[in-house]
């Protein structure tokens, strides 16, 4: 066989195998917003008080997830997916056998820790398997397995609540991880193939340094547009369940099912998103699903039938989520490869500060001015981004070209 066919071979296999650690790694990271109408009635909970349960947890993602980026540049990416991985099972187990509040609230912390840590290496990892001009496929591919995950998690909470109630769900995906991780264990990364990359100045616009060739202007306000579209999906996040069990009277199970949709959707549209990043370009389709996705929100809002209810469910998880390629392909743009784990730590590190916020915001207005209103703030915050994303964001980029190295 050719050297290079089998090597073409191995990064695939890398990629689907770092797919699925991806997919596994989400099932989990959901379940509980899923979940969060079930938690107000047994632990007796308002509103509020599950916002800042949600606040809590995601404080601790943005307090993990530098250190997270600079561990993966040091020890390399697959001994700290395996370390997330290892905080997952911790977590899954600590809420498998909840039965106070405080054990409510670190076991969904250690599962959102976790996922902090797993993001800046496996990010790193796909976007050094493919050729610059295929990485928006690849990224699409990784991005739709961790949308899978997050769909499977809150539809097995609601097949399963029933008849085995919520506990039980955290246990179901101990298995499919652990396998995960024995393939994970057989993946060598000298068999990656990387690029090295040097600084290109675009002559037609401005790439502005503000403290080295990585902080540039174009970053810094890129970050900016990627908080306010996090503002925007946690906000929807938190809300979400309780607006359909307690604005739409539908039960709790259902609610779950309806949950899991919008990530659903991700699965199927994120690799059609990452086709489209490499073919029409990432910074377009970031712009198209920042102006879709507040009108099927708003469709959502004024929605009362059921049918209504799961088309613009399904609307919002397909242009939501049609992006994520888009967004992970323009951060590398954006950074240079020997940089690239800090640099996708700080690509989420503003949606773990926005997601901190949000859901103590969202239970707020969701109280005391009603649960449609809360939407409202996820609408303005995408158009916001949007604005930015097309009238201040610099332009500025990396040229690349390939090379085979350990």
């Amino acid at each position: 066989m050719p050297t290079w066919s089998y090597e073409a071979l191995k990064r695939v296999i890398s990629l689907i195998t770092v797919a699925s650690t991806h997919m596994i790694n989400h099932a989990y990271l959901q379940i509980h917003l899923a979940l969060l109408p079930v938690f107000m009635i047994e632990f007796n909970l308002e509103l509020s008080t599950i916002g800042m349960i949600v606040s809590i947890a995601t404080l601790c993602q943005v307090l993990a997830t530098i250190p997270g980026g600079i561990i993966a540049d040091k020890l390399g990416s697959v001994k700290v997916i395996l370390l997330s991985f290892l905080l997952t099972l911790i977590g899954a187990l600590m809420m498998s056998q909840t039965f106070n509040l405080y054990m409510l609230i670190f076991g969904i912390s250690i599962i959102t820790l976790s996922t902090a840590i797993y993001h800046p290496p496996a990010y790193s990892l796909v976007s050094r398997l493919v050729a610059p001009n295929s990485r928006g496929k690849a990224l699409g591919i990784h991005g739709g397995a961790g949308d899978i995950g997050l769909a499977l998690g809150p539809i097995t909470a609601g097949i399963l609540l029933s008849s085995y109630g919520w506990r039980f769900v955290y246990l179901v995906w101990l298995i499919p991880m652990l396998l995960s991780t024995l393939i994970l264990l057989r993946v060598k990364p000298s068999t990656y193939s990387v690029e090295k990359e040097f600084t290109v100045i675009n002559k037609k616009s401005t790439f502005i340094t503000i403290t080295s060739d990585f902080l540039t202007l174009a970053l810094i306000t890129y970050l900016l547009i990627i908080a306010l579209r996090a503002v925007g999906m946690q906000t929807v996040s938190t809300i979400l369940s309780a607006f359909l069990v307690f604005g739409r009277k539908i039960p709790k199970d259902t609610a779950s099912i309806l949950f899991g949709l919008m990530p659903l959707m991700g699965g199927i549209t994120a690799p059609i998103g990452g086709y489209f990043t490499d073919k029409i370009g990432a910074k377009r389709l970031f712009a198209f699903s920042l102006f879709i996705t507040p009108l099927t929100l708003l469709g959502l809002i004024y929605s009362n039938s059921i049918i209504l209810i799961i088309t613009f469910i399904l609307l919002y998880g397909a242009s939501n989520y049609t992006a994520m390629a888009a967004t992970a392909s323009l951060l590398a743009q954006l950074t240079p490869i020997r940089r690239r784990g800090i640099g996708y730590a700080l690509f989420f590190l503003p949606s773990y500060v926005a997601n901190t916020i949000a859901p103590a915001i969202a239970g707020y207005v969701g109280q005391n001015y009603g649960l449609e209103n809360t939407f409202f703030i996820a609408i303005s915050s995408y158009l916001i981004g949007l604005i930015l994303l097309l009238t201040i964001m610099p332009k500025g980029y990396y040229k690349t070209r390939r090379e085979t190295s350990d």
